[in-house]
Formats: C-alpha cells, structure tokens, sequence
C-alpha cells in the first residue's frame, strides 16, 4: 500500500516539472540588416527536437514561418506586432509570447501645408493666425516660420502681429527628426485690417511781449510741437515816416515734418514803441468792414462805425513780401457809409491794407481774383 501511493506522488510531480519547464521568448535585430529585414532570434526555454513553432508576422512580406530563427522583411515605417507560439509533442509542453517591432530606417516623403484665419485688429496693429496642417508630423517636428515681416515662430500654430497693411509672403519649414523628413512651403497673405494712424493735431498759437527799446519778441504757444516742428513767421512792415503806433499784421506757421501736421495763425497786433496811445480797429471786430472780399480789384470800405474828424484817410497796400504796391488818399464821402477802393491794376494774389486816419489805425486782409 505505502508503495502504490509513493509511486502515484512520484508520477504527479514528473509529470508538473515536465509541463512546468516551457517558456517561449525571443529577441529581434536589424543592425547588421538593410533596411526593413529583421532577424528574430528564439531564446525560449524547454524546447527540444519535437518541438513545433508558430511565428505571426503581420505587415511583413511574408506573415507567417515555422522556423525557430527567422527573418522578415517589412517595406514601410511602422510598428508591428510579432508573436511566437511553442508546443512540444513529448513531453506535452506550449507557451506564446508578442512583442512590438519598430520600423523607421525608410525616409518619408513630407509635405508642408498650412492655413491662416482671418485678420483681426488688435489696438493700432492686426493679428493673424496659422495653424499647421502638415502631414507627417509628429513629437520630433522642429518648426520655421518666416512671416515676411522681420518675424519668426518656432510654435506649431503661431500668431503673428503686422504693424502695416500689405502683401506678405509666410514660409513654413518643419523637419522631423525620427524619421528624418524635411518640408517648406511659402504662401502670401494679404494683411488690410491694420487701423489708419490718429491723425496728428497740432495748432499754431503765439503771445508777444510789449515793446522795448523798438522791439516786440514773439514767442510760440503752439501745440502738438516736437523735435521735427518748424516755424515761419510773417509780419507786415511798419508804415514810413516818424515812428508811430500802428496796427501789424503778425502770421505764424507751424509744421511737423514726424508726424506730418502743419497750422496757421494771424493775428492784428497793436504797436506802440513811441508811446503813443491810439484806438485799433480791428476788421474781426466789425469796426471797418470790406467787401466784397475777395472781389476783381473794386473794394468797398464801410467806415461809419469810426468816428473820423477828417475828411480823408490813407490806405497802404502791401503784398505778401512786404512791398508797397498801392497808396492813396481818399476823401470821405459824406452821406455814404460805403467808400470805394480800386487795386484793379494789381494782380491776383493776397494783399494787406492798411487805413490811417486821426491817428487811427486798422489792417486787414484783401484777396484779388479776376
């Protein structure tokens, strides 16, 4: 009896270490192999010369083998499953076992493609996106973008900001380094959201000191100046003779070359440098009104707001260089408030009057057109 049972414990173990000792395992290689062909090496354990192999080789040229050691050849990028199955007939013994395979020795073919969004304005610029629709792409892309414009990205969907409207030629290179592929594209875009720039404001203004020792200064008060601003400055002569106090036309302009910007002011200035005191009329003030204005070379003066003792007045023309052009001595027509003035002989151009009476003085502007 103890015999029988010691030799059916015996068997049960025999029989678990034969079928205990099977273990299908394998390793692949492809250095020593042109591209694509693998050599796929068996290193399972238990196997003898009853034992059957079954080796699955999807995407290979040949799918399937029944050798321990074989080689496949693969003729495109990828990764692929490869499985190993074992069974040995005697003792009774199978295992199975995948593993993955990367292929990546081919070179790829790459293509370059993106598309834009559209303009969008962002404060005084405009905005625009792109976005990368290359194929092929993967973790290892490296990105080149050139936006024509002085900018570059090296992100995948970039955006780029235009300080000026216009025509602009985008280039986009990537390259990937596993496997190695390199692709450009050039593409034009056409910005045309960039806002207009404010326009610049400025304004020509000026005060003057009394006048000193024969001199009046003038200084700018202008506003919207900077560092480009010239200034012009225009004043009518004084009249001939001993001095006296007058009424001078006095013109200053200004002019931004950065930003452009240019005004003009004129302004009737009293001057009295021999302290003579005199009332000043002033054409803006509705003391002497000419018209029409401007007219063919016939003016007519309405003088009746003025209180004359005289029975004439002077009138000085000058033209815009400061020359005088005409003079005369007119009577004051009583009973009519109108007094006419004919500069038909001078040419078309602006003029200056100038009307003494009393000691009192005015200027004013005059046109003449024909």
């Amino acid at each position: 009896m103890k015999r029988a049972v010691l030799i059916f414990f015996l068997c049960l173990l025999i029989n678990f270490q034969i079928k205990g000792q099977c273990n299908a395992l394998f390793s692949d290689s492809t250095s020593a192999f042109p591209c694509g062909v693998v050599q796929f090496t068996n290193l399972s354990t238990g196997t003898n010369s009853f034992t059957n192999y079954s080796w699955s080789l999807p995407g290979a040229l040949t799918a399937t083998s029944n050798i321990p050691n074989p080689t496949a050849t693969y003729t495109a990028n990828g990764t692929y499953t490869v499985c190993l199955s074992i069974f040995n007939a005697s003792p009774t013994c199978s295992s199975s076992i995948c593993q993955t395979l990367s292929i990546n020795c081919f070179s790829l073919s790459c293509t370059a493609n993106f598309v834009d969004s559209n303009c969008v304005v962002n404060g005084s610029v405009a905005q625009m996106s792109f976005f990368n629709t290359s194929p092929n792409t993967n973790t290892s892309s490296v990105y080149n973008w050139n936006f024509g414009n002085s900018t570059t990205s090296s992100q995948q969907n970039p955006t780029a900001t235009f300080t000026a409207n216009g025509i602009y030629t985008v280039c986009l290179t990537y390259t990937n380094t596993s496997p190695s592929c390199t692709a450009s594209i050039c593409q034009t875009v056409n910005i045309s959201c960039v806002p207009p720039p404010p326009t610049p404001t400025c304004q020509a203004n000026f005060t003057n000191s009394p006048c000193n020792n024969g001199q009046m200064t003038f200084f700018s008060t202008s506003t919207g100046t900077n560092n480009s601003t010239s200034y012009t400055w225009y004043s009518s002569p004084p009249p001939s003779g001993p001095p006296a106090p007058y009424t001078a036309t006095v013109c200053l302009t200004m002019m931004n070359s950065l930003p452009t910007c240019s005004s003009s002011v004129c302004k009737n200035i009293l001057v009295d440098c021999a302290g003579i005191g005199f009332e000043e009329f002033i054409v803006e003030d509705n003391k002497v009104k000419i018209f029409p204005n401007p007219s063919n070379g016939l003016f007519n003066l309405d003088i009746s707001q003025i209180n004359l003792n005289s029975s004439s007045f002077q009138v000085k023309i000058y033209n815009i260089l400061g020359e005088l052009v005409h003079q005369s001595l007119n009577e004051v027509q009583q009973g009519r408030s109108n007094n006419e003035i004919d500069l038909q002989s001078l040419p078309n151009g602006a003029y200056y009057l100038r009307m003494n009476a009393d000691n009192k003085a005015c200027s004013a502007k005059l046109i003449i057109t024909k």
